[in-house]
Order: structure tokens, then C-alpha cells, then sequence
């Protein structure tokens, strides 16, 4: 279990660093429309809407997936399709900065049943003079077990 749960805390890290908290999708700046503030996304892992949207089940229960998709940034979503083209709102795209890298993390169960676990994340981050925060994190984890544990909300993380 530990290992599932250790691989849901690692796609959750990427989840938030490459696609919505941290740092967004790379789009190609020559098709920005300033008068809607959207560009076409640029990547090859993610075509369409629908291969975000696949990424995202694996790791989050479908009500999470839905915030994330339609609901995330007041209301608005952040990845769209136009005419079969995946897009990006410029205007919300995040600009939060960098996240403490880790060293590394362990996870420790504080409950758990055949249904739903809740568990900790306790990460020790790389000794940084120019970071604030301490050195050490715990971060909590709810996760949903139907065929397979997904976490039921995102945990940003400094």
C-alpha cells in the first residue's frame, strides 16, 4: 500500500509543478490572442483535453478531476479546447513560482480500511540557505480506494 500511496504523493508533486500550481503547460507565444488571452498549448505529451483529463484519473478521485479541469481558478478552467486545438488561458496561468525541491519524503498511515486511507507525507527538503520554511514537512493525504487508491483532493506544497 505504502508504495501506491508513494506513486500517488509523486503524481500529485507533478501534477502541481508541471501543470497547475506551479507551473503551467508551455504554450506557443506567437498564438497568443490578446483579446481573450489564450495561446495553443505546446507539448507533446498532452494533445487534447481528454489526455489531461486521462492523466489527472489516475491520480485524483473524478470530483477532483473536475475542480481541476472546469472549476479550479474562480470558476474558470485553465486548459480548454478550441476547435480541437488545446489552449491555455493566459491570464490564469500560474506564476507561483518554484517549489522547494525535496531530498526526500516518507509516507506514514494514519488510518486506513479496505475504502479510504488517510496518510502523511513527511518530507525532508534539500538544505537551501536562500529558502525560507523549515527543512523538514508533513503533508496530509486523503485517498479513495474503488479500484485503485486516488487521492481526493490536491495538496499544494511550498
Amino acid at each position: 500500500m505504502n508504495m501506491e500511496l508513494a506513486n500517488l504523493v509523486d503524481k500529485n508533486l507533478l501534477c502541481i509543478t508541471r501543470l497547475f500550481y506551479y507551473g503551467h503547460l508551455p504554450y506557443k507565444e506567437d498564438t497568443i490572442d490578446e483579446s481573450t488571452h489564450t495561446a495553443e498549448v505546446s507539448s507533446e505529451e498532452f494533445i487534447n483535453l481528454r489526455d489531461i483529463q486521462s492523466f489527472l484519473s489516475e491520480i485524483y478521485v473524478e470530483e477532483e478531476v473536475d475542480r481541476l479541469l472546469f472549476h479550479c481558478f474562480e470558476g474558470k478552467p485553465l486548459y480548454f479546447e478550441e476547435e480541437g486545438v488545446l489552449k491555455i488561458s493566459v491570464d490564469i496561468a500560474s506564476a507561483a513560482g518554484l517549489p522547494r525541491i525535496w531530498e526526500d519524503y516518507s509516507i506514514e498511515v494514519e488510518s486506513a480500511d479496505e475504502r479510504r486511507c488517510e496518510f502523511l507525507a513527511k518530507v525532508r527538503y534539500i538544505a537551501d540557505k536562500n529558502c525560507k520554511g523549515n527543512e523538514e514537512e508533513t503533508y496530509h493525504f486523503s485517498a479513495t480506494k474503488t479500484t485503485k487508491w486516488k487521492l481526493e483532493k490536491t495538496v499544494y506544497l511550498p
